[in-house]
């Protein structure tokens, strides 16, 4: 039986939604970060001292993104999630990976995008509740919350949400309320 290169399989994945966010924002400056994580993440973030603001957005997260664009981007690509522990707000596995996003989008000023593929399964999507209402989500019934201030929902939706509005400039009008 062959050893899975989980690396490979990350980075692949990485691949795969720098393609997806390329058409669906219509937009080239998306990119693979080569150096997301080891070279500026965790205890490696004081490397970003002294870095001017879009020096610092480039480097944060696994996407490079364009400038104006308002997430850090955080993939995760694995064989299985306990789906039954995130309905119970106790999934240490999706903890650990929203407290990874959200350092990062702490240290490039943007809000947190957690991209997950599980196998056989699907991709999801975690990030704070925006704030869109129901009506915007295609009901609750399609969106789970987490521990009371994450939304968590299918890959399929956040496109949803992404093709009726304009969530860049929805994003910026709701920061700029001080609402995110």
């Amino acid at each position: 039986m062959a050893k899975i290169n989980s690396k490979g399989k990350g980075n692949a994945f990485e691949r795969d939604i720098v393609k997806l966010f390329k058409v669906l924002f219509e937009d080239e400056g998306f990119e693979r970060n080569a150096f997301s994580g080891s070279l500026y993440g965790g205890s490696n973030r004081h490397r970003m001292q002294g870095m001017n603001e879009e020096h610092t957005s480039a480097v944060c997260g696994d996407i490079i993104c364009p400038k104006d664009f308002p997430f850090s981007i955080e993939c995760k690509a694995y064989k299985e999630l306990d789906f039954h522990n995130i309905i119970n707000g106790k999934c240490t596995t999706l903890d650990e990976w929203i407290e990874q996003a959200e350092d990062d989008a702490k240290a490039s000023n943007k809000e947190m995008l957690v991209i997950i593929k599980i196998n056989n399964k699907g991709k999801y999507v975690c990030t704070h509740d925006l704030n869109y209402g129901p009506s915007t989500l295609g009901g609750m019934d399609t969106v789970l919350n987490y521990q009371g201030k994450f939304c968590f929902y299918s890959y399929d939706i956040f496109e949803e949400i992404c093709k009726r509005l304009d969530l860049v400039h929805v994003w910026s009008i709701n920061k700029g309320k001080g609402e995110l």
